[in-house]
C-alpha cells in the first residue's frame, strides 16, 4: 500500500469514528460528503472499513453506506451508545486491515478532532502533550521504529518527549516536520503550513529542501515553496492557546480563514479585492468573533454585513 493509500485509509478511519461519536453536526456531514465525492478511492476505502467492522459484529447494517450507490449519500449515523464500542474496536480493525494487506501492524493508533471554538489537550502514550486549537483534526500512530502524526487541518501545539530511537514525524500534506524533543506549533490551512518553534529544534522538509528551525523561528510551507518568516518573540508563539492571536502583515483571507474556526456561521469575503488587504495587529480574545470583525471594519476599507446564515465582508 502506498503512503497515499495509507493516508486515505487513516482519513476514512477518522471519518467513521467522527461520525459515530455522537458529536458530529451538519458541517461534519457536509465535509464527509465532500471527502467521499473527491475520489473513488476515498469512497472505496470508507466502505471497505465499514464492511470490515461489520464482519467483526460491532455495527448493525443500518449504519453502513450503500456500496452500490454511486453518489455519496449518507445513511443515518450510529447512536452515541455504539460510539464507545466502535472506538474500542478501532485498533483491532486497524491490525486486521494491516495484516490482510501484508503490512506490519502499528502498535497504537488514535484520532482526535475539535469543533468550532473548541480547544482540547491530549496526552500521548510516550508522555508527549498536544493541544488542539479550534476545528483541528489529526491522527497519531506509534510503532517500534517511529512516532507519526498526520495533521489534516487546524492548529496544534506539540510538546514532544525526546526518544532518539523513535523519531517524531508530522505529515502536513505538502511536507514533513521531524523532531526529537521540543515544543512548537503548527498551523495548517489547506496546503498552507506555518511552523513556529518555542523550544528546541525541528527540521521541516519539502521534497529535497530542508530547513532547521530553533526557538523563536518560523517558516511557511506550501506545495510550491518553503521559506523563513520574521522571527517571533517566544511569548507570541502559540499565543492562541491563551486565546490571543497575533498577525503580522497577513492577508485578510488568512485572518478570515482562522476566524471561521471560531464562528458559528461562515464568514465570507464578498469583494475579492479585500482578500489581499494586509492585516497587522494583536487580538486578545480572538474567539470574540463580533469584536474581531468590528476591528477589521475599523482598520480596513471593509464593511461587515450580517445575516442569520453568514457574515459578508465587502467594500464600504
Amino acid at each position: 500500500m502506498s503512503s497515499s493509500s495509507a493516508t486515505v485509509r487513516e482519513e476514512a478511519q477518522y471519518w467513521l469514528l467522527r461520525m459515530s461519536s455522537g458529536e458530529a453536526g451538519v458541517e461534519d456531514e457536509k465535509a464527509l460528503e465532500a471527502w467521499l465525492a473527491r475520489s473513488e478511492q476515498h469512497r472505496r476505502q470508507f466502505i471497505e472499513l465499514q464492511q470490515l467492522w461489520q464482519e467483526l459484529d460491532h455495527l448493525p447494517e443500518s449504519a453502513w453506506l450503500e456500496s452500490e450507490v454511486a453518489a455519496p449519500k449518507l445513511r443515518p449515523w450510529l447512536p452515541l451508545a455504539l460510539a464507545a464500542s466502535l472506538a474500542a474496536v478501532m485498533l483491532t480493525a486497524t491490525l486486521l486491515w494491516q495484516n490482510l494487506s501484508g503490512l506490519p501492524s502499528p502498535a497504537s493508533q488514535w484520532h482526535y478532532a475539535t469543533q468550532i471554538a473548541e480547544h482540547r489537550s491530549v496526552s500521548l502514550e510516550d508522555g508527549s502533550a498536544l493541544e488542539l486549537g479550534a476545528r483541528s483534526r489529526l491522527s497519531v500512530e506509534f510503532d517500534a521504529d517511529q512516532r507519526r502524526v498526520l495533521l489534516q487541518g487546524g492548529e496544534v501545539f506539540f510538546d514532544v518527549v525526546q526518544d532518539r530511537q523513535r523519531p517524531f514525524l508530522i505529515d502536513v500534506g505538502v511536507g514533513t516536520v521531524r523532531v526529537l524533543g521540543t515544543a512548537f506549533s503548527i498551523h495548517r490551512q489547506g496546503d498552507q503550513i506555518t511552523v513556529a518553534v518555542l523550544r528546541g529544534q525541528v527540521a521541516v522538509s519539502r521534497g529535497s529542501h530542508e530547513e532547521s528551525l530553533s526557538a523563536g523561528q518560523r517558516l511557511k510551507l506550501s506545495q510550491t515553496e518553503l521559506y523563513r518568516l520574521e522571527d517571533y518573540q517566544l511569548d507570541q508563539i502559540a499565543s492562541w492557546r491563551e486565546g490571543r492571536r497575533v498577525f503580522r502583515d497577513s492577508p485578510l483571507a488568512e485572518v478570515v480563514a482562522d476566524l471561521n474556526r471560531y464562528s458559528p456561521v461562515p464568514i465570507l469575503i464578498a469583494d475579492t479585492r479585500l482578500a489581499s488587504q494586509r492585516v497587522t495587529g494583536a487580538f486578545d480574545n480572538f474567539a470574540d468573533v463580533p469584536a474581531v470583525l468590528e476591528a477589521i471594519e475599523l482598520s480596513l476599507p471593509a464593511r461587515v454585513t450580517r445575516t442569520s446564515e453568514r457574515v459578508l465582508l465587502g467594500a464600504p
